[in-house]
């Protein structure tokens, strides 16, 4: 027997197959299979005709198939384990039924329910593929947490929906700042370090053990607002050292915010 689909409501990116041709048996029955993909949601309407090419007898069925916004977590889960202020990077591939162009991608074309992540999309022109690269930079330490990341592809590929597992630990790098300097004299360093976070925001600062008064620092640091991703901003925190005695001094030095996370550094 001969089969022809005929979509009545063709979408470039709904596809019906199935076989041309199959061999039913006098007096027996065969299945059919017929795949549907549909990369968007909406409503297929098609007519599948069977013909006997011997006697040219058919009989045909009027489907309907219809195809539901995509769940959340459906296009995958991807896993992502970071310490404070380090990237680590994951990269999606999304292989394309057609033809596609930087210009069919809106511009607001994906969204993250955490602000640690990014994503940047990479795409060949008159390919049928893409390539998309995540970030994950998290800014505080927490446990393994599930979260959603969406990729508006535009009217033809629809949105695609994966989970996110994020989990990060503490930053345990600790810099140092040397001070040489004689009794009466003060010396002046600045400790230098990058705020990520999106919005202006303020560290609280403070010398952890505190056994001597022979380091100044300002209570409180303003960080502005970040822009870059990547790099970060710069904040530069002024300390003033002038002993009282003579020998050899030891702090560490806390700057600590509830958004942008803990820094320490040896003095």
């Amino acid at each position: 027997m001969q089969i022809d689909v005929d979509e009545s409501t063709k979408r470039a990116t709904t596809f019906l197959r199935g076989p041309v041709t199959i061999v039913v048996p006098e007096l027996m029955t065969r299945q059919y299979k017929l795949n549907y993909t549909a990369w968007t949601p909406g409503e297929t309407k098609a007519r599948v005709t069977f013909t006997n090419e011997s006697t040219e007898e058919y009989v045909f069925y009027n489907i309907i198939l219809s195809s539901g916004e995509a769940e959340p977590g459906s296009a995958g889960v991807i896993k992502m384990h970071s310490t404070c202020r380090r990237v680590v990077r994951e990269i999606l591939n999304i292989e394309c039924p057609i033809s596609y162009k930087e210009e069919d991608v809106p511009k607001k074309w994906w969204t993250c329910d955490d602000e640690s992540v990014k994503v940047v999309k990479r795409i060949v022109e008159d390919s049928n593929s893409m390539e998309f690269e995540v970030s994950f930079r998290p800014l505080l330490p927490h446990k393994r947490a599930r979260k959603m990341l969406e990729l508006n592809l535009g009217a033809q590929l629809g949105l695609f929906k994966y989970a996110l597992d994020l989990e990060s630990e503490e930053n345990s790098e600790i810099r140092s700042i040397p001070f040489k300097i004689s009794l009466g004299s003060l010396s002046k360093r600045s400790f230098r370090f990058r705020s990520f976070c999106s919005e202006s925001t303020l560290y609280q600062c403070k010398i952890l053990s505190a056994k001597s008064s022979a380091f100044t620092i300002p209570k409180q640091i303003n960080a502005p607002a970040c822009n870059d991703f990547e790099s970060g901003v710069e904040v530069v925190l002024d300390i003033s050292f002038e002993p009282e005695r003579l020998g050899e001094f030891s702090e560490t030095l806390i700057v600590k915010s509830d958004k942008g996370g803990t820094y320490q550094c040896q003095l």
